[in-house]
């Protein structure tokens, strides 16, 4: 019912004296009683429930329902921010921004690898290590105990000719172990580059297991991008470009996967913090 109608059929109703049911007055009249309006009968409707009459001339319109509402108050507006902050705070994904934010205030390093393959006997081909800013502090090939496999070499394309002449993992050990010393090492799937390097120890007989202080970016990704495959996680190239990250160097190489990765860690950790801000 328009306004105009509205109006028209209020108006008639209070000039015929009618009186109704407070469901009847707001369905029909879209109006309620006064505050100080008395009922003048009881009736019961269809379902017996007592219902009182009032007359339509001790009733005023109810609101309209597009009515402006008033203004919320600062301390609801702090409290709206607060809860939405929370919230925020306790999702996957703000878990993992909080996560990776206390990462980057420590300081750490990225580290990647290359390697033979993926089974139990393999080791690392290529190792490079990179600071928050994605500049390299170590870098080289590592010479291996094992051949490298067809499906890695497809990956990476680090072969025979490059390792004949590459240092041995002993050779170059010390200067990783120096990088490494009292740093977070920030890895995209520590799950399988921690392992590696224990490996590539014991097939050259080093028998120094230093610690690693490792955190797996690849999974702290997949919690604040999202996963993107079966497993839960997500690669480190198609987090790269949700994160609108531009991979640095060549893919498969550990420098550019290590500063990409620092990129990625990077970004979240700035994006996290601007949620926080704007919450």
């Amino acid at each position: 019912m328009s306004d105009n109608a509205l109006e028209e059929a209020r108006a008639e109703a209070i000039e015929q004296d009618r009186a109704y049911s407070r469901a009847r007055l707001k369905r029909e009249l879209r109006m309620k009683p006064a505050p100080n309006a008395e009922p003048i009968s009881h009736v019961r409707n269809a379902f017996k429930t007592l219902c009182s009459i009032y007359r339509v001339a001790d009733c005023v319109p109810m609101k309209a329902a597009s009515q402006k509402q008033s203004e919320p108050s600062a301390k609801q507006i702090e409290n709206r921010r607060r809860f939405a902050q929370k919230a925020y705070l306790t999702s996957r994904s703000g878990k993992a921004g909080t996560r990776v934010s206390e990462w980057m205030e420590a300081d750490p390093v990225f580290l990647d690898t290359e390697t033979t393959g993926l089974d139990h006997h393999d080791e690392i081909v290529e190792i490079a290590i990179t600071d928050a800013s994605g500049s390299v502090l170590f870098e080289s090939y590592c010479r291996p105990t094992v051949p490298v496999s067809e499906g890695a070499f497809d990956v990476h394309g680090i072969g025979a000719e490059v390792l004949e002449q590459a240092p041995s993992w002993l050779e170059i050990s010390d200067q990783v172990k120096a990088v490494l010393q009292d740093k977070l090492v920030v890895i995209f799937n520590a799950g399988f580059d921690v392992p590696i390097i224990r490996q590539t120890q014991r097939a050259n007989g080093d028998d120094d297991e230093f610690p690693i202080h490792s955190r797996c970016a690849m999974y702290a990704a997949a919690d604040f991008l999202g996963p993107t495959n079966k497993y839960g996680t997500i690669s480190l190239v198609n987090a790269a470009a949700a994160a609108g990250v531009e991979f640095q160097g060549k893919a498969h190489s550990a420098a550019g996967d290590a500063a990409t990765t620092a990129g990625l860690i990077a970004k979240i950790a700035m994006v996290h913090e601007e949620k926080l801000t704007k919450l």
